[in-house]
Parts: structure tokens; sequence; C-alpha cells
């Protein structure tokens, strides 16, 4: 999808008021290329747009006219969900992953071709509870993007919905007080421990 346009129309909103107090921080998709043309994005004069830094070499090698699929790291996801107010995404688990940090997130679905891949994705049967869930709020379409953004930052610091929106998020990730390697480690170990407890099979003589 055209990402710099959609920008375009959020910086259009902050200058003329619509959008009061808000600056955005673009952080592109790391499979994604910055979208139709994402080249632009780097030179482009921005007045209230910042490109998050952990992936500016992204972009840099997409300007260069590579196209690499850059591993992000997600410690740098989190300290970028940790600094913002609020999140506006197209389809992608960093929506869950803004509702598991308490942010209002914004599922954006922009205008697309039938039968992009974005549009078959959209379609698919495990977004539908998020679809469903209305504290996940959604723009249908470019011209939706700037008044739901408008909704969204409307949520900033509200407390009540940021506990309903992490609860809401339980149903999709189970929350755990011990980290994944230290979890899967204790698994692995418990069941070798369970596989030796076991008698050897008895070999009947020939």
């Amino acid at each position: 999808s055209d990402e710099f346009s959609h920008l375009q129309s959020l910086e259009a909103a902050i200058d003329n008021g619509t959008l009061s107090n808000v600056a955005v921080i673009y952080r592109p998709h790391p499979w994604g290329r910055g979208g139709y043309k994402g080249e632009r994005l780097l030179d482009h004069p921005w007045r209230h747009v910042r490109i998050e830094q952990s992936m500016r070499y992204y972009l840099e090698q997409i300007r260069a006219g590579r196209k690499p699929i850059y591993l992000a790291d997600y410690a740098d996801t989190h300290d970028v969900l940790s600094s913002v107010d609020a999140l506006v995404s197209p389809l992608s688990t960093i929506i869950l992953e803004g509702g598991l940090h308490g942010k209002p997130v914004l599922c954006f679905l922009p205008d697309e071709k039938e039968g992009s891949s974005l549009k078959l994705q959209a379609r698919l049967v495990h977004f539908d509870a998020m679809y469903e869930d209305p504290l996940f709020l959604k723009a249908h379409g470019d011209a939706a993007l700037v008044e739901n953004v408008v909704n969204l930052m409307a949520l900033v610091g509200d407390a009540e919905f940021t506990a309903k929106l992490q609860k809401a998020c339980d149903y999709f990730v189970e929350r755990q007080s011990e980290p994944y390697p230290a979890r899967l480690k204790a698994f692995v170990e418990a069941a070798a421990a369970a596989g030796a407890a076991k008698p050897a099979k008895a070999r009947a003589a020939a």
C-alpha cells in the first residue's frame, strides 16, 4: 500500500489542526519495503513525521535498490511501543503487541486492488476475533484513516480503556511469569526426565 501517501494525509491533518499536539513515528514493516515506492520516505521533508531510528538502515537499503527482509530486534520494537501513546498499523502482529503494551491500537485496512496480498490476508479467519472486538479500532479505506486516528488519540490516557484492551489481549496471548527460554528449558528437561524414568521395553528372546 502507499504508506508515503498515508503519512502525508496524517501530516496534513496535523497541519490543519484536525490532529492536534501529535507527532508520528514511522516504523516500516521489516518485510514491507516501506510500501509502494518506499524509497521516497527518507528524503521527503517531513514536518511532523520522524523515521524510527532502528529502521533507518533498512530504508536506506531500499533506497539503494536492494530489497532485503530485515529481522528486527524485538528489543527495539519493545522500546518503541513503550515510548509511543498509540499505534496505527495494517494487518500485523504489532497490533496485538501494541495492545499488550496497553496502547490504543488502530487496524488500518487501506484501499488495495482486488487480489492484492493485503486483501487476501484481510479475509483470513484468524483475524475475525480482532475485527469483532470494538476495543481494536478499525479504519476501512484510505479516506477513513484520519477520522479514525482522531478517535484513536482520544483514547490516550484512558486507564479504563487500557485495562479492558489488555484484558482482551488475554484471548490471544497467555501471559507468563517466566520468559520463554526458561519455560522451554524446563519443558525439555521435564520431558527428558519422564522419558528416562520409563522402563525399557522387554525384548522377546529369539
